[in-house]
């Protein structure tokens, strides 16, 4: 099943196909007929061409195939139609894709795909009336300074060009999505070797079978450049590690499942507050306004649940049930949990605290029933107070679903630990024994 955000509805599979067919035949018959538009005016036009490329001031162009230059008469005159259509493609891309991207994903989308035909113009038009016929006028020089005829294929001039064209036009896309997702935070060290298969193989595949028959040789040499120039502008972004919001590791639960886990860290419009801003080990964490009221909020929980493929997701201020169904509906399409750590409560068993935020949120955190293992709440216990280094005066052990509204001190730690847990004599010794905390006086 498909994700679905809030502005969007949900529409079978076969409207999606009959929009996609009617976009197409827009642009086909748009395509068609601006290419038999220029084909009126083509032969004048690969006149000027030739002029433009001719690198000798007498004759010296033939056309040694005419077949052949009736085949390049209708490419050039598909070319010049789909150029000139450009703008209406880019335009039914968009509009097609949208619904089905993330806000972040589409800005990418829209922002790669004119800056790359702003800056293709640019150079296709620095190569065609400036390289090619420098580059033509040296080996012409060349030719004759050797005392060879000049006679050239007008053909191979133009297949050539285009050629060279089709190259650097894949390589500008190309290169220029990784910039763009790399910026638009997409592309980093979790994600960069789908985005490798995405954009090298494709990429590739173009190469390969656009490359003409004359120019096979070139064909490895090519892909090597296209490769290299792939990571070096990629450089930054392909080791790039999520230092913001941290990184989650991948875990195995008590039946060996594989699990990811990332906190959302909702401060529930200042209701909650957050617990700080150093990430905690192991987790990613994504910090939100307000995850119920807020359809922002949501988008970007979302999209940090698709692009790090968590499995499990825990958020802080509540237990999850406010949240729109609309939002849960998603968690199941994309198969991920939703737990609750309900810190928002101790603000009603603990009016003040002077306990870190930091601690009160791993000791909620070792406190789930899943995805971690009940029996081994205990040893999570220890393991967290070896490394506090202050310690809490007293300790309260409630119930998770509290049906009371007992108060307890400000340094006080509070276990609400799971209904399953109902012998208690073990975590009272230790509390009592090894650290010398007392129980609070609401026990």
């Amino acid at each position: 099943m498909s994700v679905l955000l809030e502005s969007d509805t949900d529409t079978t599979l076969q409207s999606h196909l009959d929009e996609l067919t009617i976009r197409t035949t827009i642009l086909f018959v748009s395509v068609c007929m601006m290419a038999l538009a220029w084909y009126t005016i083509i032969d004048s036009t690969l006149a000027s061409l030739m002029d433009i490329l001719q690198p000798c001031s007498d004759a010296c162009l033939n056309i040694y195939e005419p077949a052949q230059w009736s085949v390049v008469r209708w490419m050039a005159s598909i070319l010049f139609g789909i150029f000139s259509c450009l703008p209406l493609l880019l335009y039914q891309v968009h509009q097609f894709a949208k619904p089905g991207l993330l806000p972040s994903e589409f800005k990418a989308l829209r922002r790669w795909s004119w800056s790359s035909v702003l800056i293709t113009t640019v150079i296709a038009s620095s190569l065609v009336f400036e390289i090619f016929p420098l580059i033509y006028a040296a080996g012409h020089e060349n030719h004759t300074a050797v005392g060879l005829e000049a006679q050239y294929s007008a053909v191979e001039l133009l297949i050539i060009l285009l050629s060279t064209l089709w190259i650097l036009l894949v390589f500008l896309v190309a290169w220029s999505s990784i910039v763009v997702l790399g910026i638009m935070g997409l592309l980093h060290e979790e994600t960069s070797d789908l985005w490798r298969i995405r954009v090298y193989g494709m990429g590739s595949l173009l190469l390969v079978l656009s490359i003409p028959n004359h120019m096979q040789a070139t064909t490895l040499p090519v892909l090597v450049l296209f490769w290299t120039g792939g990571e070096l502008v990629g450089l930054k972004w392909f080791s790039k590690q999520l230092n913001a919001y941290g990184r989650s590791v991948v875990r195995f639960d008590a039946e060996g499942q594989r699990r990811k886990i990332a906190i959302l860290d909702c401060s529930c419009s200042g209701a909650n507050e957050h617990y700080g801003v150093s990430p905690i080990r192991g987790y990613s964490t994504v910090r939100i306004l307000n995850l119920c009221k807020n359809k922002e909020d949501r988008n970007t929980v979302i999209g940090h649940l698709i692009g790090e493929r968590i499995t499990d997701a825990v958020i802080t201020g509540c237990d999850g049930t406010p949240c729109p169904q609309h939002f849960k509906d998603n968690f199941d399409r994309l198969g991920v949990s939703m737990h609750g750590l309900n810190l928002m409560e101790l603000q009603n068993i603990r009016i003040r605290s002077t306990i870190e935020k930091d601690f009160e949120m791993k000791l909620a955190m070792l406190q789930l029933r899943d995805p971690f293992d009940i029996e081994g709440i205990p040893f999570r216990l220890r393991d967290l107070l070896e490394e506090q280094a202050i310690l809490p005066r007293s300790y309260a052990i409630m119930p998770a679903i509290r049906t009371g509204w007992d108060y307890v001190g400000e340094d006080t730690l509070v276990l609400r630990l799971p209904e399953e847990i109902k012998d208690h004599t073990e975590l009272e010794r230790m509390f009592h024994e090894d650290y010398g905390i007392k129980p609070s006086s609401t026990q």
